[in-house]
């Protein structure tokens, strides 16, 4: 068997562009991935099809020969979206390899420890913020309406949510974002008590409205400094976070962090490597190790959750796109021994699940384990190219 046809699709999603790449081999059989072209990811879909030109005519069902030999290729500028492309390559071939074994990818890794994942309602509010009439819903104007989706929450059986920092002002509500450029605030990102009220603000509403035994969780992204990342941690004791979440490019700094606070602290989503993660892990710097699947590939991933467990640091999956991307990370979820939860984008345009001959089965707050061949989900070609974006 071998590859012989490499081809990108590029989707719109309505709320973000969707990415995909399929390939397929000599005896017909194909596999699918996604990668992602936003958060600083421009141009990744041209990398990802250079790369496949070194592995047309290889067996994919060797993927783990395929992806230290992509990072073999790029091994002088390592990391970033080279990392990236690599891993959806890996991905894809993984798909393959599932099908024509007839199993699931979770089935090369071990197996699964578990079919059923506690997950969590993620970017809750933002998406109803920016982009509700993609998604059929009433836009969020004000708290109180953050405080009726909470309640909607509770009433669909999750058990935890993350929210993002949202800002119910006079100029309108509006999801603050400096540190991807997208906002006032940066690039000095600082933090001032009045943007300290409203965040407090924010999550003792959220706290009113699901009780005290609800799973909060809050992400600061790259938004804030150390110094804002502390005091919105210590501040934010009295309503005893799930985890914060913050991206921050320094280990020694998150360590002090997490030592400053009683909030448990999660982070490393953007860490594709165990060599960069490892630092984090050695400084006792986080509570919860969070991985994506679709950035870092899958037998990577492993070794980083199985690095966290040396540790006895639980994962989270990381997920902000399409349901492929989100039942690759379930893969991963299934066979982690160090799992915690599993993160989900409930709100979604109507038309995404209608790219997928299957739909991912979410009840009670959590996610079944997708038990078909490969990543046991494969997009609608057709779909595809009916909500295609044009390629640059």
């Amino acid at each position: 068997m071998q590859i012989v046809k490499a081809e990108r699709f590029l989707v719109d999603g309505g709320i973000k562009p969707l990415c995909f790449l399929k390939l397929t081999t000599d005896s017909g059989l194909a596999g699918w991935s996604e990668y992602s072209e936003i958060l600083g990811g421009a141009g990744l879909g041209h990398i990802v099809e250079q790369m496949c030109a070194s592995v047309m005519h290889v067996d994919p069902r060797d993927s783990a020969r395929v992806a230290q030999r992509l990072e073999g290729l790029a091994r002088s500028a390592s990391g970033g979206l080279n990392a990236q492309a690599a891993a959806a390559i890996e991905n894809a071939c993984l798909d393959i390899k599932g099908k024509a074994l007839g199993i699931p990818v979770y089935e090369m890794f071990g197996g699964a420890v578990r079919d059923r994942l506690p997950c969590y309602w993620s970017h809750f509010g933002m998406y109803r913020v920016r982009a509700a009439h993609h998604l059929g819903v009433a836009p969020l104007r004000q708290l109180a309406d953050l405080a009726a989706m909470a309640h909607e929450a509770t009433s669909r059986g999750f058990r935890f949510l993350k929210t993002n920092v949202l800002l119910f002002g006079a100029e309108g509500p509006r999801v603050y974002m400096p540190g991807f450029g997208r906002d006032l605030g940066g690039p000095e990102l600082n933090l001032d008590g009045v943007l300290l009220e409203a965040i407090e603000l924010q999550i003792s509403t959220l706290r009113d409205a699901v009780g005290p035994a609800f799973g909060l969780a809050l992400d600061l992204n790259f938004n804030f400094k150390p110094a804002g990342v502390r005091r919105i941690a210590q501040a934010l004791e009295p309503y005893k976070l799930a985890w914060l979440e913050s991206d921050l490019p320094d280990a020694k700094s998150m360590a002090a962090i997490r030592q400053a606070t009683r909030t448990p602290m999660a982070s490393l989503e953007t860490v594709v490597h165990r060599r960069s993660a490892l630092p984090y892990l050695a400084a006792d710097a986080v509570d919860y190790a969070i991985i994506d699947v679709m950035w870092a590939g899958m037998g990577e991933s492993v070794r980083l959750a199985a690095l966290a467990g040396a540790y006895d640091v639980n994962i989270n999956s990381h997920v902000f796109s399409s349901p492929l991307a989100a039942a690759m990370g379930a893969h991963l979820c299934a066979i982690a021994p160090n799992f915690h939860l599993m993160e989900v984008d409930v709100d979604a345009p109507p038309w995404v699940a209608g790219l997928f001959f299957q739909s991912l089965q979410i009840s009670d707050g959590t996610l079944a384990v997708p038990a078909g061949p490969g990543w046991g989900i494969e997009p609608n070609e057709e779909a595809l190219r009916q909500h295609a974006i044009a390629k640059t």
